[in-house]
């Protein structure tokens, strides 16, 4: 952490009176502990954000789920908001659910981009691209 850029953080950690009144401030107002909490929620969103750039996926693309033990999301379009390198899972969001989930990437496919059709799919596991999908274009 870049001290310099927060002046008297350093002596701020040191005192550990002014870290207990700062812990105190955060129990006793629950707005403050919210705005605390989602700052670092940002942070872990923004890292997600940014694994993808090490992956064969980009964000927003739209993706249709496949072969989950939940039916609930099974053939549900989705588009990708991330990736978590602990837990080797995408994360998807599915508007008609307005719910993201952390799925691996055995568990959905590529939706081309000019239909929702989940026939004309690129496989994960799969380098060729559909034969439907080469002669559309």
């Amino acid at each position: 952490m870049n001290t310099n850029a927060m002046p008297g953080f350093d002596e701020f950690m040191k005192n550990p009176e002014m870290m207990n009144n700062a812990m105190d401030m955060l129990k006793n107002n629950p707005e403050l502990m919210k705005k605390y909490m989602n700052m670092s929620n940002n942070t872990k969103k923004n890292d997600s954000i940014e694994n993808l750039k090490n992956t064969d996926y980009k964000f927003d693309e739209t993706v249709c789920i496949t072969g989950l033990s939940n039916d609930t999301y099974n053939n549900k379009n989705g588009n990708i908001r991330g990736y978590n390198t602990d837990t080797d899972r995408y994360e998807i969001f599915i508007t008609e659910l307005n719910k993201t989930i952390a799925i691996k990437n055995t568990a959905f496919n590529l939706v081309n981009s000019e239909s929702a059709d989940p026939e004309v799919n690129i496989s994960e596991n799969n380098s060729a691209i559909n034969e439907e999908i080469s002669d559309s274009e």
